[in-house]
């Protein structure tokens, strides 16, 4: 049955794969190239995941990354999803697998009821934040510490907020790190289908890897032959 929307979407805000295997690695074994793949099917997870609770969804890739950027370009992306008409926003990232559609459903039924629905991750970020249009302010939005361990306890001191404005769901972890991926890959239950996809990924690049040494040793010339010394000795 369909979820009534009202005036709330789904951001998923992210890095294009390209760009987010360039400063994130997941395992350090399987190269960029795997990196990027699995980049890639992750932010095809959070797209699903967030679609499959029938809320708008509207996907923005921030193109151009740098430094100290990261709240401008999110404040962006929120003021472009508000001025389509939208009153409350749920904004996510790529980086949590383990979100799942009913619990976007229950942030979006306590953000009808509070202005701020944050989700914190266990290193001090934030994997989820929901936000109503009324409680938007941008430049004490966009100067929060994104990106740090202390952006969580930040948000106590955001204008709309005190001890009863803020709505905080359970703790979730996110994956920045190849420690971050090998846990999830841990946590994740055998039967899960981002797993299988994970695991296949990894597994068709070791292949691809092995093949190329293959090749690599067979075009040698005469072959690589082992080091051993000179049959006699040298006077």
């Amino acid at each position: 049955m369909p979820v009534d929307s009202g005036q709330t979407a789904i951001l998923v805000f992210s890095r294009t794969a390209s760009q987010e295997a360039q400063v994130k690695t997941f395992d350090r074994n399987a190269g960029q190239s795997a990196n990027r793949a699995i980049v890639q099917r992750l932010i095809d997870h959070t797209v699903g995941t967030a679609r499959r609770t029938q809320l708008p969804v509207f996907i923005h890739y921030d193109t151009k990354p740098s430094s100290g950027a990261f709240g401008v370009h999110l404040a962006d992306a929120l003021e472009s999803v508000f001025e389509k008409g939208y009153t409350s926003i749920l904004a996510l990232g790529n980086d949590c697998p383990e979100l799942s559609a009913p619990m976007l459903r229950e942030a979006h039924a306590r953000l009808t009821k509070q202005p701020l629905v944050l989700g914190p991750a266990t290193d001090g970020g934030l994997y989820l934040i929901g936000i109503q249009k009324s409680a938007y302010h941008r430049q004490s939005f966009v100067s929060l510490p994104w990106e740090t361990a202390q952006l969580q306890s930040a948000w106590q001191h955001y204008p709309a907020a005190n001890e009863t404005d803020i709505d905080w769901l359970d703790p979730l972890s996110d994956v920045d790190h190849a420690a971050d991926f090998k846990t999830l890959l841990t946590r994740l239950p055998r039967w899960n289908r981002l797993l299988k996809q994970l695991r296949s990924i990894l597994a068709s690049f070791a292949v691809a890897a092995s093949s190329f040494c293959q090749s690599v040793l067979s075009q040698a010339p005469f072959g690589l032959a082992p080091l051993r010394g000179p049959p006699f000795p040298l006077i």
